[in-house]
């Protein structure tokens, strides 16, 4: 699947012209009309980002194509290879679907790097932690080591917290700000990334926040990890 590393590939079926509603396409727009348009406006929605596109500008779209505004408009409307989300962006399942494997793998790759940097990011702050534990033990002759693991822990704690309050306030927002997120951008303890990161990615996590059982589950799990690097 190399032609995927070509930012403007995408899989276009041989038998395309054999898919019933392209046939009715090239019944109602014949001589090649119609099908061109179909296949123009899905290799456009290719090149744009999250494979959509403004409808208040497909006059522009007309002008690019040499295809006329109504022609565009009836292949969108009415054979099921395009669809308008709100009457206001165009995109195409048919499309979406092609994409599917190269999306898929892109976002593996983005979960597994973001996961590596975390665990880099953990690695370094168990260093750090392990030389302050030996400076705290060479001082704790003088009773000290005790309060010092106290205000340890009751930090860790109150950080945990913290985390799990702003991912709350966090899943309040819409299917499309969360998607905007960047993990990496998020104030939180490496460790809780890298929960999140493991359980799906941060959309996955949001959109089970609220159900008490996730609730359990994701606040345990940031113990735990939180835990194992400051413990």
């Amino acid at each position: 699947m190399s032609e995927f590393k070509n930012k403007d590939f995408f899989p276009h079926p041989s038998n395309l012209r054999n898919d019933r509603r392209m046939k009715r396409v090239m019944k109602d727009l014949p001589g090649g009309v119609g099908y061109g348009a179909v296949v123009i406006l899905i290799e456009r929605l290719r090149c744009e980002e999250n494979y959509s596109y403004p409808i208040a500008d497909l006059d522009l779209l007309s002008d690019e194509f040499d295809i006329s505004l109504p022609i565009l408009q009836t292949v969108i409307s009415k054979y099921g290879f395009f669809e308008l989300i709100k009457d206001e962006v165009l995109i195409s399942p048919v499309l979406n679907t092609l994409m599917d494997p190269y999306t898929n793998r892109i976002e593996q790759a983005k979960i597994a790097g973001q996961i590596s940097a975390q665990k880099r990011k953990i690695k370094q702050e168990k260093q750090l932690l392990e030389l302050s534990k030996t400076d705290s033990t060479e001082r704790s002759l003088n009773g000290s080591d005790t309060e010092e693991k106290r205000l340890e822990e009751k930090i860790k704690e109150n950080k945990i917290k913290e985390d799990f309050a702003a991912l709350k306030k966090l899943a309040q927002k819409t299917s499309a700000e969360i998607a905007k997120l960047i993990i990496d951008d998020l104030e939180l303890l490496p460790s809780t990334k890298l929960i999140i990161l493991k359980n799906g990615g941060l959309a996955n996590v949001l959109d089970s926040l609220g159900l008490s059982s996730y609730d359990t589950f994701y606040i345990n799990e940031f113990k735990q990890a939180a835990g194992e690097l400051l413990g």
